[in-house]
């Protein structure tokens, strides 16, 4: 496995590829994001086909959507657990600048998914 950090970055550089976002992800790996809930969404995802299944999706709805890596901030490291803040950006399907502030804990299993996150308002 690779370090966490690396793992992270990895993803957050592969995001615009749903296939290999998703392979970054233990078999069983968990994806959760709470707020999809309000916009009529699962808030959380198993495995690497619903991952995928769920980056499309998301692709879909913010077509440009990428992280932006200057807006990474790295803020607890060790060689199995990360902790980061990041920013994506992209435009919503109702045309709107969205801006996504994330935080995200990593560990042995693959990236456990962010602990919060907001996007502007489209439904899933």
């Amino acid at each position: 496995m690779k370090d966490s950090k690396t793992l992270l970055l990895n993803y957050l550089a592969s995001v615009r590829d749903p296939e290999r976002a998703a392979s970054l992800f233990a078999d069983d790996g968990v994806f959760e994001l709470p707020f999809l809930r309000s916009l009529g969404g699962e808030p959380r995802y198993t495995g690497r086909r619903e991952i995928s299944g769920l980056v499309h999706k998301l692709l879909e709805i913010y077509p440009n959507f990428a992280f932006a890596p200057d807006e990474t901030r790295i803020l607890i490291e060790t060689t199995d657990k990360t902790f980061a803040e990041y920013v994506g950006h992209g435009r919503a399907c109702s045309g709107e600048n969205a801006a996504q502030e994330m935080a995200a804990v990593q560990g042995d299993a693959g990236i456990l998914g962010p602990v919060s996150s907001s996007f502007a308002l489209c439904k899933l």
